[in-house]
């Protein structure tokens, strides 16, 4: 479990530097990390009619960076994790990813 902002790739300014790829063996995603500390950057999902970018909140210097709205996989969460108050939570993918 991770928190990601997920954007529309016409909704990003810009991308840039360097980075290392990661592709899941089912061929689902890709996946974008710093290659000198390993960090998570983005994903994108392989599939073009699936548009769109997961940014993982941390790579977000921001620290009035908004609250989730949603929670996905929940199932996965560590047992010290509390959702607060008015997120919608999902144990597995939300209906509509399936």
């Amino acid at each position: 479990m991770g928190v990601t902002a997920i954007y529309r790739p016409e909704q990003l300014v810009r991308r840039e530097g360097p980075e290392s790829l990661f592709h899941r063996a089912d061929g689902a995603t890709t996946f974008h990390f710093c290659p000198r500390c390993g960090s998570t950057l983005w994903f994108q999902p392989d599939d073009p009619n699936d548009a769109v970018i997961g940014i993982s909140a941390g790579a977000f210097a921001d620290p009035q960076f908004p609250s989730p709205i949603r929670v996905m996989h929940a199932r996965h969460a560590h047992p010290f994790m509390k959702f607060a108050d008015g997120p919608v939570v999902h144990l597995d993918a939300p209906p509509e990813a399936l």
